[in-house]
């Protein structure tokens, strides 16, 4: 079980706030359909595919949008 401290360490890399973050062109059909899961309920979304086909950056892109729309 990670630590409390090791969590936070893990996620400071996508940390929006004082710093840019590089999201690629945005992929809106993706996207919506990560933002309807999340309005389903309380389940864990996980974005699979290959390698270096774009699974951060969208990850990137979605927190990107939360962020802005607070």
């Amino acid at each position: 079980m990670l630590r409390y401290e090791e969590v936070l360490d893990a996620l400071v890399p996508y940390n929006f706030w004082g710093k840019p973050q590089e999201t690629g062109i945005e992929r809106e059909e993706y996207l919506e359909k990560i933002e309807t899961f999340c309005r389903a309920g309380n389940f864990i979304i996980a974005i699979i595919g290959s390698r270096r086909a774009g699974k951060t950056f969208l990850a990137r892109q979605f927190l990107k949008r939360k962020y802005h729309k607070g």
